[in-house]
């Protein structure tokens, strides 16, 4: 099978001497048929070309790939030309599965994980020997100084857009709606609870309370209440139709977050981590306008590891006077 350097197959493949396909052949007869084409005169010159599908080369290539994610030992090297030619063969591997092409996934976390380690690996000979929480983006903005060519910056802004481009889902639009109204905070925040699995009894939910709170706010997954202008509550009549409508709206919200989290939630979660790693406060800013989390913003995380980075150094010295004289040093 002929792949290139990236391990992305051709579509031109040898003949398949044994059988139209993946079929092996299936009786005596089309075996002998099989080995005389092999011992005949056509067997000396250059086999045809044909057109496949090309799903042997597929995965001949997803194996390629696999092979140079897990590939450890170069991370070892102290050849800048071996960790910079690996880089590169990992960012053209990168975009050709993710960013230059409409699959609709993401890369996993043993990509990103590789690709992270490469980048310190290849800064650290550059002289950049900090490779801890928040020192990404300053080993690829070494690299790319060094090696003008190297589009790191380019491959994570493609991979933030494309994380933009996410549909928004039923509980991030409650969060942003939280975060504005402040009155309805309380209920919004139930409502999150809900849509994210936690069920409480059904009498004593306020169904009809929760839907007034939010049917003016849009939600881009649902059809019925994409507009956010339209009340659905007024054809009911009566209470009881009123309840069960509200009900039944608000459990399809679920249906809508449950269904975000089959298809995105997972995917999408070490691309979302690794955009985090680059603390940039613009990437945050766009985020957090797209999903539901907890993420301490840049700003917050930079003064809370100042924090930190302060205590353990009064730590080291503290343990280092009790070293040198045996007892805690009177403070």
């Amino acid at each position: 099978m002929a792949l290139d350097k990236h391990g992305v197959p051709e579509r031109n493949i040898d003949r398949d001497f044994f059988g139209v396909g993946n079929n092996p052949p299936t009786s005596s007869k089309d075996k002998k048929d099989n080995i005389d084409f092999l011992l005949g005169p056509k067997a000396k010159q250059k086999p045809k070309q044909i057109k496949t599908k090309g799903d042997d080369g597929h995965l001949a290539g997803q194996l390629k790939w696999g092979q140079l994610v897990a590939d450890k030992e170069v991370l070892e090297s102290t050849e800048r030309t071996e960790l910079k030619k690996h880089l590169d063969e990992l960012m053209v591997g990168l975009n050709l599965r993710y960013i230059d092409s409409d699959t609709g996934i993401f890369p996993t976390n043993e990509e990103l994980a590789k690709l992270t380690n490469v980048v310190f690996a290849l800064a650290k000979l550059n002289d950049v020997q900090k490779s801890g929480f928040g020192d990404l983006h300053s080993a690829i903005k070494r690299i790319e100084n060094r090696f003008s060519k190297v589009a790191l910056t380019d491959f994570a802004n493609a991979l933030l857009n494309r994380l933009c481009q996410v549909p928004i889902n039923p509980v991030a639009v409650l969060r942003l709606a939280a975060e504005k109204n402040t009155n309805d905070k309380a209920t919004l925040e139930a409502i999150m609870k809900f849509l994210n699995g936690e069920m409480a009894s059904n009498k004593s939910v306020p169904w009809e309370a929760w839907y007034q709170a939010i049917w003016q706010l849009k939600f881009p997954t649902s059809e019925l209440m994409s507009l956010g202008n339209s009340n659905l509550m007024q054809p009911a009549e009566s209470k009881d139709r009123k309840r069960l409508l509200a009900y039944l709206l608000l459990m399809d919200l679920r249906r809508q977050q449950l269904e975000w989290d089959m298809t995105y939630g997972k995917s999408i979660a070490a691309s979302l981590k690794w955009i985090y790693l680059l603390q940039r406060p613009e990437d945050f800013t766009r985020l957090s306008k797209v999903y539901n989390g907890t993420a301490l913003s840049p700003d917050k995380m930079t003064k809370g590891l100042e924090t930190l980075g302060n205590r353990e150094r009064r730590n080291r010295s503290y343990n280092k006077q009790v070293g040198k004289t045996g007892r805690a040093v009177a403070k």
